[in-house]
């Protein structure tokens, strides 16, 4: 009964997790260039039961008794959220017709400059700041191949490969990069991207596809996240309940086999 009380707190525990997550990705639907996080659940490792005056259980994988019938099965102890995944998955690209908008067909990540050193992100909506460069939302600027990109005047001219014009002359072309492995990327807060600090990665300068005048939207689905929402509270009432039972069994075997 123990076991079964740790099993769906385990579960309950981990839906509360899911919920949190959930919440968040509901809370940013409007972001631009939000990616949705996916949190990813494992089991605890099963322990190996064996009779009694035997060897004590061990994890079943590691197990390699020369005698399987000692062995009376195994036990679980319930589930764990293991990570939380970001989905890189293209949004939709919406026109706002700003020259300073800018969206990212395919994959890559524009490059910002902050004062922890390099960042990445898919948010393009950066804007011209007092002292002419062009800068994020939060005031980061925003690199060029060339450095920080200065604009003069109150327009810029975007092509696809990136290069930017004022007027007729050429300012500079947009740093983009792409990773080979998008494991090694987490997120930061204001929509900014970062290399973890244990595993070694590259960035690597790539061509991508930039339309002006558009923002990319975050690729969360509303409706399927609120599905969601309500299936893992249910989940979750449901463990709660479970645990009740658990509870009642409990204080049973406690105040009333216990006379017996």
């Amino acid at each position: 009964m123990i076991r079964g009380l740790y099993i769906s707190a385990s579960s309950a525990i981990s839906e509360a997790k899911r919920i949190d997550v959930i919440s968040n990705n509901i809370a940013n639907a409007n972001t631009a260039g939000y990616k949705k996080d996916v949190m990813v659940t494992q089991n605890f490792s099963d322990v190996l039961i064996s009779r009694i005056n035997n060897a004590s259980g061990t994890p079943v994988d590691r197990w390699k008794g020369a005698n399987p019938v000692r062995a009376l099965g195994h036990l679980s102890y319930g589930i764990h959220s293991s990570e939380i995944m970001v989905d890189f998955e293209q949004g939709q690209l919406n026109s706002t017709g700003s020259s300073f908008d800018m969206a990212l067909r395919g994959k890559g990540f524009f490059c910002i400059d902050t004062p922890e050193g390099e960042r990445y992100t898919r948010s393009g909506n950066f804007e011209k700041d007092a002292e002419g460069w062009l800068v994020t939302q939060e005031g980061f600027r925003v690199l060029g191949e060339g450095g920080y990109i200065m604009v003069e005047g109150s327009d810029i001219t975007v092509n696809e490969k990136g290069e930017i014009f004022s007027g007729a002359q050429p300012v500079d072309k947009l740093k983009l990069v792409d990773f080979d492995d998008y494991k090694a990327l987490r997120k930061e807060g204001n929509g900014l991207i970062r290399i973890a600090e244990d595993i070694e990665a590259e960035p690597m300068i790539t061509e991508g596809t930039i339309q002006q005048g558009f923002l990319e939207s975050s690729n969360v689905n509303s409706v399927k996240e609120m599905v969601g929402m309500l299936t893992m509270m249910r989940t979750y009432e449901a463990n709660q309940r479970i645990i009740k039972i658990h509870d009642e069994l409990i204080g049973k075997a406690v105040n009333e086999i216990a006379k017996f």
